[in-house]
Order: C-alpha cells, then sequence, then structure tokens
C-alpha cells in the first residue's frame, strides 16, 4: 500500500549521512558474511574492452546496468517458442560469461539496476501478477511491498525509485524503503504523470521527469523542476551522486533537435564541453562523487569534474589497436572509482555491448 509522506522524515533521520558506494564494503547487510570473508571475483582482466555476449537460445538481450564495483553487468533476455514470450533477468561477470540470475522470480522479470558489487541487483517481476519491483540480494529474493516498475536503486538496495500506475493510464514516481514503505513522489505543476530515476545514497533526494522536465524531490519540498540554461525548455535527468548534489542528464529548447549534455551542482545547471555538437548529446551517469560522468556526444563520452570531454574509443586506442574497430556509441554506467565503463557500441552494423577498462 502507498504511504504519504509522513513518517518519512522520522525514517530518514535514521540514515545519517550518506555514503558512497565505495565505502559500501563496511556495511554488513541483513547480518551476512562481511566482504571480507567472501571470494571476490577478479575485477580487471588482461585486456581493455570486451563485447559482451546473449544469453544461448534467447530472441535478444539487453543489458541495462554496471555493477558499482565493476564487476558485473545486470541485463535481460527475451525468449519465444513461436507462440509465448518468455522474459528472464540475466547476469554478466568477467568469471562467468553470461548467465540466468539464480535464483530469479517465478513469471516475467526484468533486471533493471546494479547494487554496490557483483551480489546485489533490482528489477521488476510479474511473479504477482502485476508489475513489481524486486531485490535480489546474495542469492536471495525480496519482493518489497509496492508495486510498479523499478528504474533505480541505491547501491545497498536500501531504496527503490521507479514508477507506478496512480491510477488508469497515469503514471507517478516513487520512492520505497523498509521504514517507509512506498511513497508517492506527486508530479510538477499541472502536469498529470511522473517518473522517478534515481536516488542519492541516503535516500533523501530522488530524481525524475515529469511532463518535459527534469525534477529534484524531497520530503520537505516536494518535487521541484530543475533550473534550465538560458533559452533551454526541456530537461532530462538521468543520475545523481551519492551525496545528493550533483544530478546528470541533458536539456534542449523546443525548436532544435539536439541536446547539451548538463550537470545540475548545487541546483546551477552547468552545460558540459562536447564532442560533437548539433547532436543528440546527454550525461548517463556519475560515479558517486561525482567527479566522473559518463554519456554520448556523437559517440561515448567521459567527463571530468570541469567539464572537459574525452573521447572513449580514443582513451582505449592507447591501450589497444583492437579499439578502432568498434563505434562506441555510448557510455551507459560507470563504476564507482570511474576505471570501468559499460555501454553501447556497433561491431560493423551490428548493436553490441561493451565493458571497458580504462
Amino acid at each position: 500500500m502507498l504511504k504519504s509522506s509522513l513518517g518519512l522524515a522520522v525514517a530518514l533521520s535514521l540514515f545519517g549521512c550518506s555514503r558512497s558506494a565505495l565505502e559500501l564494503g563496511d556495511i554488513d547487510n541483513d547480518g551476512g558474511s562481511s566482504p571480507e570473508e567472501r571470494p571476490r571475483p577478479v575485477v580487471r582482466p588482461p585486456f581493455h574492452f570486451t563485447v559482451l555476449g546473449y544469453m544461448p537460445g534467447s530472441y535478444s538481450t539487453e543489458w541495462t546496468a554496471l555493477s558499482a564495483d565493476g564487476v558485473a553487468v545486470a541485463g535481460t533476455a527475451r525468449f519465444s517458442d513461436g507462440v509465448n514470450w518468455h522474459i528472464a533477468p540475466i547476469v554478466w561477470t568477467i568469471e562467468s560469461g553470461v548467465r540466468p540470475l539464480d535464483p530469479a522470480p517465478m513469471g516475467d522479470a526484468y533486471l533493471d539496476a546494479a547494487g554496490a558489487d557483483f551480489r546485489s541487483f533490482g528489477g521488476t517481476s510479474t511473479e504477482s501478477g502485476g508489475h513489481a519491483p524486486f531485490l535480489w540480494r546474495d542469492g536471495v529474493i525480496e519482493h518489497p511491498e509496492a508495486t510498479g516498475a523499478l528504474k533505480g536503486v541505491s547501491a545497498d538496495l536500501r531504496f527503490i525509485v521507479g514508477n507506478y500506475l496512480s491510477r488508469p493510464d497515469y503514471n507517478h514516481g516513487f520512492l520505497w524503503s523498509r521504514e517507509t514503505g512506498q511513497v508517492d513522489l506527486g508530479t510538477i505543476g499541472d502536469e498529470e504523470q511522473s517518473s522517478a530515476l534515481a536516488v542519492s545514497a541516503d535516500g533523501r533526494i530522488v530524481i525524475g521527469e515529469s511532463g518535459e522536465r527534469a525534477f529534484r524531490w524531497t520530503l520537505e519540498s516536494g518535487a521541484q523542476v530543475l533550473e534550465l540554461p538560458a533559452r533551454h525548455s526541456r530537461s532530462e535527468a538521468r543520475d545523481i551522486s551519492a551525496d545528493g548534489s550533483v544530478i546528470a542528464g541533458r536539456s534542449t529548447t523546443f525548436e532544435r533537435a539536439d541536446w547539451t549534455p548538463l550537470l545540475w551542482i548545487d541546483g546551477v545547471p552547468t552545460p558540459l564541453d562536447v564532442l560533437a555538437p548539433l547532436e543528440d548529446n546527454a550525461v548517463n551517469a556519475l560515479t558517486p562523487d561525482g567527479s566522473v560522468a559518463v554519456g554520448k556526444s556523437g559517440e561515448a563520452a567521459i567527463w571530468s569534474r570541469d567539464g572537459k570531454v574525452r573521447s572513449l574509443r580514443s582513451e582505449l586506442s592507447r591501450f589497444s589497436d583492437d579499439a578502432n574497430s568498434y563505434d562506441f556509441s555510448e557510455a551507459l554506467d560507470v563504476s564507482a572509482d570511474g576505471s570501468v565503463v559499460f555501454g553501447r557500441a556497433m561491431d560493423l552494423d551490428t548493436p553490441v555491448y561493451f565493458v571497458a577498462w580504462l
């Protein structure tokens, strides 16, 4: 059942200061064994990028998110027997390659988010008949008391954001935690729909979109439109730093099809350098401290906090001539330390996904 914002302040005050994904190794979740007691896979392979494969027998494979430790990629595979469809969550790791998430929810399920490491993921399942978020940690599935589609999680899986049907044909963004349950984030102004996309480490700040504008939500202020650069009128938010001070996304005008990649730093819109002006540019993901951003500017791009941009392909070309064989079209996610990038590429005319180590 959805809960109002009353009581959320009390619950959030229990969490104290936010923690970056780099610090999450110090947390012993749910009484489990500490990270020091758990075997860890090899993180850095003897190569600088690899193309992710496909789930055997699947009709299509889509990869969606990189774990904060840079070890695992979450994805979804679609299967068809010619009559019926089946959708299943899958995972890629350096050691194991492509494999099904095990155990997986009953029925169709999508894996949409990755947590602090290769043992934590979030997704959306149809196990109970409708769409509802699920969490997967160390082989244990949790079905929160929430409805709708999961869009993002905090690195430690304490918080879920997404959207749900507030009434027929209308979605609202939501925030969920064990302490508060599912909280409706509302909309901006006269808009009737919204979606929540990412959340700060302490759950106090959520970013999302309503109508054609990006917003920042807090318990105290509700959903507030993010300021735009001069003459811009549309915006999208994609990611948020652990402490909520940096938001990644893009903006544009109604008259033009090109987008400007942006960081909102303490609420101030800061346009970034571009590799390709007048293109479909975007910042898609941030490191938890907001110091590194990745996305696209005509090709996969990396930005530093000062707004300077670098081509991912050019960076990889310093290590391997093979990098010039691929069109690295877009970076979708980045590890907590900024050393691993996940994204999309083109191999001749075939779209593929990749993981790159810098």
